[in-house]
């Protein structure tokens, strides 16, 4: 297949050659003249259809540049975004691994906690019970007993003698 130019180069041969051939020629009538007229308007047809087609071309060549500008930066953010994801990731993975020490924690210091409250319950029922079992001896012990109690117990003897 032929390319404009080298369409236009024959074109432009075969009327040279005409023309030629109309100066040396003394016969040359109105018809040889018409298409000789014809042969030029093509030609310089061929030439403005040339000119356009270098100029798409280099239209196109820009673009086709422009493109492959385009796709490099393309993967380089596709490569950002997937250096970004594994980032997000591991953060994410990060905070999971925190939330489930806290967590942790948390039922831990709640365990803590219900085992104080039931220790301080289980101290309140013991003292309560001391102090009941004290009221009801120390009437019957008498005093001699009871200051000697409070020698050995100054603490349970002192809250003794303030309920009796």
């Amino acid at each position: 297949m032929l390319t404009l130019e080298t369409q236009s180069l024959e074109t432009k041969t075969l009327l040279t050659k005409r023309k030629r051939d109309q100066k040396d020629s003394p016969h040359s009538d109105n018809s040889k003249k018409l298409k000789t007229d014809e042969l030029e308007e093509s030609v310089k047809k061929k030439q403005i259809m040339t000119g356009e087609y270098e100029k798409l071309k280099a239209i196109v060549a820009d673009k086709e540049v422009y493109i492959t500008e385009l796709l490099k930066e393309k993967t380089q953010v596709e490569e950002q975004l997937k250096e970004n994801q594994i980032i997000i990731d591991n953060f994410k993975t990060t905070v999971s691994e925190k939330d489930a020490y806290i967590s942790k924690l948390l039922k831990g210091k709640s365990q803590e906690q219900e085992r104080i409250t039931s220790q301080e319950e289980q101290s309140i029922k013991e003292t309560s019970s001391v102090e009941v079992q004290f009221n009801y001896l120390i009437p019957s012990m008498g005093k001699r007993y009871a200051s000697k109690f409070e020698l050995i117990f100054p603490k349970i003897g002192f809250l003794m003698l303030l309920k009796n």
